[in-house]
């Protein structure tokens, strides 16, 4: 069993500007479950498409509304929206609006 509170969980970065904190971390899972994150952009913040090649990747939206762009298609997001990235697509994000975007992603292999 492993219970914590997301305020004893330390910030780290990801893409250089994704703030997240890391519920469950690669090999942490005895499940197909890569990652699990608590993540946020600041206001204008965003990161660069990139693949992954052997699992998927799901976000929800909790607060604020952005940009995704994948494999080249941009659509809006906002609170609420959930999102499966999958195998093998180009995926990127950016902060559009005026407060914090945030949201959990879940990164499963395939």
């Amino acid at each position: 069993m492993k219970v914590f509170n997301l305020n004893d969980i330390p910030i780290s970065f990801a893409h250089n500007e994704v703030q997240r904190k890391a519920l469950v971390k690669v090999g942490e899972s005895k499940t197909c479950v890569q990652t699990i994150n608590y993540a946020w952009l600041e206001k204008g913040k965003g990161f660069t498409p990139h693949k992954h090649d052997d699992c998927e990747e799901f976000y929800f939206f909790l607060e604020g509304e952005g940009i995704m762009k994948i494999d080249g298609r941009e659509f809006k997001v906002k609170k609420g929206d959930f999102v499966i990235v999958e195998k093998g697509e180009w995926h990127g994000l950016k902060n559009s609006g005026e407060e914090k975007l945030v949201f959990f992603t879940v990164r499963v292999k395939v």
